[in-house]
């Protein structure tokens, strides 16, 4: 999450959709931070009904701020997900690491040497919940209605952000070295991967993503 008064935004970052890579960009226009180091500040992932009381506390106004988060195909983030625990799995724990998170990388480990596939990972709900959460939790209210201003698809993210950059009036040279961190390479796609039991699984259990970001 990453809040700027100067340029009057909200960035809501949905886990495994390159949050990693908006927040650097946004960091250097930031005045409120939230995750990774920051996590003393607020949760990185704060979905935006929770962010409503804050600014209510605060006395920032919300709609002052243009509010915005990118998203990703249902399945493809399951696939992030699924690389992204395999290789946590294989890394020491951080120094100095609180106890929830020693417990996530000691699932990740305990994934990891399961060797399951990805299409089983997702026929027998192996994926953390840590990361599954549906991308409309993040951006609904609790009525079911957008809290944001706009939603961007990390499959054409480069050409969707220039509309967010001109509205908060940030530099376009930005785009042209967008960095990806964190990002988990690989030499299959997830529609070489999965069934199509599978794919059925994952587009019933997230028919609200679907929809209302228009992927199918």
């Amino acid at each position: 999450m990453r809040i700027s008064h100067r340029h009057k935004f909200v960035y809501i970052a949905i886990r495994k959709t390159g949050s990693e890579s908006l927040r650097d960009m946004l960091d250097k226009y930031s005045d409120v931070f939230g995750g990774g180091k920051y996590m003393h500040n607020y949760p990185g992932h704060l979905i935006a009904r929770k962010l409503l009381p804050e600014f209510e506390k605060n006395g920032w106004v919300w709609d002052d701020y243009y509010r915005f988060t990118v998203v990703r195909h249902p399945a493809a983030r399951l696939y992030s997900c699924y690389k992204y625990m395999l290789r946590l799995g294989n890394t020491p724990v951080p120094p100095n690491a609180t106890s929830s998170v020693v417990n996530f990388y000691q699932t990740c480990e305990n994934f990891r040497k399961i060797g399951v596939s990805f299409n089983d990972a997702v026929l027998n709900n192996l994926l953390s919940n840590f990361f599954t959460r549906p991308q409309v939790d993040y951006i609904m209210s609790d009525s079911k209605e957008s809290l944001l201003n706009k939603t961007v698809k990390l499959e054409n993210l480069r050409e969707e952000l220039v509309s967010v950059w001109e509205h908060i009036g940030l530099p376009l040279e930005d785009l042209d070295n967008i960095p990806f961190i964190n990002a988990s390479p690989s030499l299959h796609t997830w529609q070489e991967l999965l069934s199509k039991e599978a794919v059925k699984k994952i587009e019933n259990r997230y028919a609200e993503d679907f929809e209302f970001l228009n992927y199918k």
